[in-house]
């Protein structure tokens, strides 16, 4: 850690100066006075130090605080109120908007998701170059053959902000998308837009290559295990169903299905031993620069993902370290390539898979060597499974506090999941690279898809298995930010401490990090106790009532997909609280009246079906989900919301904003 110093000193204060600069959200302005003082303070600092040791350390500050304003200003540039030719400043009704394709995804439903780079705006009374990335919900029927990665195309539709439902438990979907340039939306009809070009750029190549490969694993394997090939290999998880992507959160094996530093190492592997065998390319370490070209020609083929930039640096810093014969996977190899990727893109440092990332990076690089020391093995093939664990071991060190922040849950067979993967995971990204390779050649190609799909069947059942067994998941954590930032220096602690041969420090720690444990567990208890009622901000009608260790959910199924609409926040919102969602639809309204009671416990819910709303009554209290018309019960709370928009405005309380806790 000492020898990372200098690159610590860069990479923190300038990752603090974004995060404080997207959180405060300082003018741009201000930013720039901020760090020019600093720059100034900094140079006369530096002509007048020369010699006096106080003068030397104030200057070590001001660089630290150089970096910090630095990274606060950069970030300022990224927000959107900062940018001046942002679509969003000048769009009005009836404008046009000309983008350019730059990612597609298959939808499920009715609707494709476009992701448009905006170019120009047209108006009656001028055109103007603009900016800014829109997501576009494109009818799916039109999309699928028509359109493909670089076309410029024309839209003429109504742009939303994108907004949160704010239903308790459900995934921020605003912060996510802002965090990739993404905030506002579309609906696009087939009469609202049309292609008026094509534009080809070294994205729009590596795009329409995936897209390419993506539609010959549909081709030669069946639909479950073309998905997961599809996602293992190229990072697209469009297309996996919700149950497989339960029983691999369940089993702790997500990570296989987003690409990462895994699937990048793996293909390094692969790589250089065939490459090795090349007479050719085995003369001066030529092999080790062959993969890492590739290495970097799968990095586009994914999508520049920050994880898989990650790898790719990374391995790329470990290769020039092999060929110089040094050892160049540290710590200072750790923080230089965060620094470069923030300088890349200032929002890495919020997303998911970057942190989680990161954190297993530093959590491999503390622990794993003394956990693989806990255990020495004489057996080849037991000592690989057993430093295969100990990676497994220390990568979850190092993430589990924020998993358990932003996933709420743990898998208690992740030792187990590991020990699978590491044997198949190779086995299933090899043979889908085979099949990549070989996919043009008749006869062949279908041989290694009936080779592939069989491994991926046996991929696929072996994480089903480890997510059915018993208690192969808990469920309802939920951490504060301020222990989550408690419980990461505890773990930094226990490194040092166990560096510096400090057992003391060590013991406190361990006293520490057991207190938080038993809070943790007390606030996962507490969440299970108490009696709950809640409206959902969701375009059907939903009611969720918590009860008994329960979640109830009450719903209005007036449609063929209203349970699977109100399914995705009610299971959100009793994962955070560690309970199973029992669904009941609402009574049907006939000619006058239908009524439901539901018991639970001493608790009783009473439910009544009216032509024009639900009447639900609860110990004293009654309360009116008024779907359409105006009339007015007496003693009744009224409750609008997004099932009818127009009419909630009129109530007492609507959901349009969020879920009301009743």
């Amino acid at each position: 850690m000492k020898k990372a110093k200098l690159s610590i000193q860069v990479t923190v204060p300038f990752a603090l100066g974004v995060v404080l600069g997207e959180l405060i959200h300082l003018p741009q302005v201000i930013a720039m006075g901020l760090w020019a003082t600093v720059c100034f303070a900094l140079l006369v600092a530096q002509n007048t130090s020369k010699g006096v040791l106080v003068a030397r350390h104030f200057t070590g500050a001001l660089i630290i605080l150089v970096f910090f304003f630095s990274g606060m200003l950069y970030v300022t540039f990224q927000q959107l109120e900062n940018q001046q030719n942002h679509f969003s400043n000048h769009f009005l009704p009836g404008n046009q908007l000309v983008g350019r394709v730059v990612e597609m995804q298959e939808g499920k439903v009715n609707f494709d998701r476009v992701l448009l780079e905006s170019q120009s705006m047209h108006s009656p009374l001028n055109n103007q170059a603009v900016n800014g990335k829109l997501l576009v919900h494109l009818k799916k029927e039109d999309s699928q053959e028509m359109l493909k990665v670089g076309d410029l195309i024309q839209i003429a539709a109504e742009i939303k902000p994108i907004q949160n439902a704010n239903n308790p438990g459900e995934f921020n979907q605003e912060k996510f998308m802002r965090y990739k340039g993404i905030q506002h939306f579309a609906f696009i009809y087939p009469s609202q837009w049309e292609v008026v070009g094509y534009e080809a750029t070294v994205m729009s190549f590596w795009a329409n290559q995936r897209n390419r490969m993506k539609e010959r694993l549909n081709e030669l394997l069946p639909p479950s295990q073309a998905a997961l090939a599809t996602a293992l290999s190229l990072g697209d998880k469009s297309l996996l169903d919700r149950a497989t992507r339960a029983s691999f959160a369940n089993a702790g094996a997500m990570h296989v299905l987003a690409v990462s530093g895994l699937h990048v190492g793996i293909l390094l592997f692969i790589i250089q031993w065939i490459f090795s065998k090349v007479p050719f390319l085995r003369k001066r370490n030529r092999f080790i620069i062959a993969a890492l070209l590739l290495i970097w020609c799968f990095a586009f083929l994914t999508g520049l993902s920050a994880s898989v930039v990650r790898a790719a640096g990374m391995f790329s810093i470990m290769g020039v370290g092999q060929l110089l014969g040094r050892n160049f996977f540290s710590f200072n190899s750790l923080f230089a390539s965060a620094f470069i990727l923030l300088l890349f893109q200032p929002y890495f440092i919020f997303d998911i898979g970057f942190q989680l990332s990161y954190l297993a990076m530093f959590g491999i690089l503390m622990f794993y060597a003394p956990v693989a020391a806990i255990f020495n093995f004489k057996w080849k093939i037991l000592r690989y499974f057993w430093e295969g664990t100990a990676i497994g071991i220390a990568a979850q060190i190092g993430t589990l506090p924020i998993s358990l922040y932003y996933f709420h849950q743990f898998p208690n067979y992740f030792m187990l999941t590991n020990i699978g993967l590491m044997v198949l995971a190779g086995i299933a990204l090899g043979s889908v690279l085979l099949l990549f390779i070989m996919a043009f050649v008749p006869y062949l190609n279908e041989w290694i898809a009936f080779v592939v799909k069989w491994v991926f069947w046996t991929l696929e059942n072996f994480v089903v298995v480890i997510a059915d067994l018993p208690r192969s998941v808990s469920f309802g954590f939920t951490p504060a930010i301020w222990m989550v930032l408690i419980a990461y220096l505890c773990v930094f602690l226990f490194y040092q401490s166990r560096m510096q041969k400090n057992w003391k420090v060590w013991r406190n720690t361990a006293i520490v990090t057991f207190i938080l444990a038993i809070m943790n567990l007390g606030q996962k208890m507490n969440n299970l106790s108490g009696e709950e009622l809640l409206v959902l901000n969701n375009r059907q009608i939903a009611v969720l009532w918590k009860v008994n260790n329960q979640v109830i959910c009450l719903y209005d199924n007036n449609q063929p997909s209203s349970a699977e609409q109100v399914s995705f926040p009610a299971e959100a919102y009793a994962k955070k609280l560690g309970l199973n969602v029992t669904y009941y639809p609402m009574p049907s309204s006939d000619d006058f009246q239908n009524s439901q009671k539901l018991e639970a416990g001493e608790s009783t819910l009473k439910v009544a079906s009216f032509w024009n709303g639900y009447l639900i009554s609860k110990n004293d209290s009654k309360y009116w989900l008024a779907k359409k018309g105006n009339r007015r019960w007496a003693d009744c709370v009224h409750i609008g919301g997004a099932w009818a928009p127009y009419l909630a405005k009129e109530t007492d309380m609507n959901t349009l904003n969020g879920a009301i806790r009743l």
